[in-house]
């Protein structure tokens, strides 16, 4: 929980980690809770972080910059993040900064934050097509498995591990016409080794593909032939 505490933080920014942190001093919490926040370390982030005062997390100043100037009409954006929590707070920034943005997340609850319904995803989804919205903030369910429109910019929020996931967020633009995909990225933190190890899994499933393709090529080509002389 400690680790995941401090991932928080660092590729998510200080409001995920207050979020993150909050509910575990609630009355019925588990005895895991409350030896998690009664931890010195724990104890003195969380009063750091509730006074805080700057930007939550460094990469929202360029991001917003991103976002201005992507303001296209027209143009339709994800932005990925991997916690809902730093989703509802990317939809408050960005609209409080005078851009139109829209939370997506998956159905589920979770610590009594209601998820979305099927309805209302797909309510969402035909607003977003529609054009009455350009920013999606989303998080993993709309990596894969739903109509989601063909859009021109895809932001990742933090680097995924995973090549799977990496390909299938980048398969959102691209489709019909030039996408543009951005992984924003915090120096000297975690964020850097999610980001090589996904690119690093992404070329091996890359050249992986590549062989299967050419021996599948070479097979074709040395088949015999069906010739009846005529």
């Amino acid at each position: 929980m400690t680790m995941h505490a401090a991932a928080t933080v660092q590729r998510e920014g200080v409001d995920a980690f207050t979020r993150f942190i909050e509910p575990k001093f609630a009355k019925g919490r588990s005895r895991l809770d409350a030896s998690f926040v009664n931890d010195l370390h724990v104890a003195r982030a969380f009063k750091v972080a509730k006074r805080w005062k700057g930007p939550s997390h460094p990469k929202l100043e360029p991001l917003l910059v991103l976002l201005q100037q992507t303001g296209v009409p027209g143009k339709k954006v994800i932005v990925f993040a991997e916690l809902r929590d730093t989703v509802d707070f990317l939809v408050d920034l960005l609209t409080r900064s005078g851009l139109r943005a829209e939370r997506f997340v998956g159905q589920g609850s979770r610590e009594g934050r209601k998820g979305m319904t099927q309805r209302q995803q797909q309510s969402l989804l035909q607003r977003f097509s529609a054009g009455e919205f350009p920013i999606l903030c989303a998080t993993s369910i709309a990596e894969e498995g739903l109509d989601i429109p063909q859009v021109d910019l895809v932001v990742f929020f933090e680097p995924v591990a995973s090549d799977i996931r990496s390909i299938q967020r980048s398969g959102r633009t691209g489709r019909d016409a030039a996408g543009r995909v951005v992984v924003m990225t915090t120096n000297r933190s975690l964020d850097e080794r999610y980001l090589w190890s996904g690119i690093k899994r992404e070329r091996r499933m890359k050249r992986l593909v590549n062989k299967l393709a050419s021996e599948a090529m070479q097979k074709s080509l040395a088949a015999p032939t069906d010739s009846t002389a005529g």
